[in-house]
């Protein structure tokens, strides 16, 4: 089976890939009833709960998180159990990452709050003057 890690990239990181191997197991692949394409505010939910919505914010705040390739071990390891789950979180933090680097007074400490604790989601919209919104007119 493809790893993402390396068993030099340390044991916080080895842990995470491991935590996140047995939670997409039971939480995805052995689940087979709960298996959607679509969003799922319940798999959301239980995301949070890991604290993986928030990995963004961590990652640029003093207590650290596990930084970018934590991140992109993540999303490997959710997208090897259901791919739609991975591409929601993987857009959810980079909208808290994005807002999270432009809030320099604070501002917008409650949106990156809700968006952390997973009671919010982030999202985006894609247009282009000549195409709409039909991403296969670009």
């Amino acid at each position: 089976m493809l790893d993402f890690l390396f068993d030099s990239d340390g044991p916080e990181l080895l842990e995470l890939g491991r935590s996140l191997k047995k939670f997409t197991s039971a939480q995805f692949i052995e689940n087979e009833a709960a298996a959607t394409d679509a969003f799922s505010r319940e798999d959301f939910a239980a995301m949070a709960k890991l604290g993986l919505t928030a990995m963004s914010a961590t990652e640029q705040s003093e207590d650290g998180g596990f930084g970018s390739l934590g991140i992109a071990e993540t999303i490997f390891e959710l997208a090897r159990g259901s791919l739609s789950p991975a591409v929601y979180l993987s857009v959810h933090l980079m909208v808290l990452k994005l807002i999270g680097r432009w809030d320099d007074n604070g501002t917008h400490k409650s949106t990156i709050d809700a968006l952390s604790e997973g009671t919010a989601l982030g999202a985006f919209c894609l247009t282009e003057a000549n195409a709409g919104s039909d991403a296969a007119s670009l």
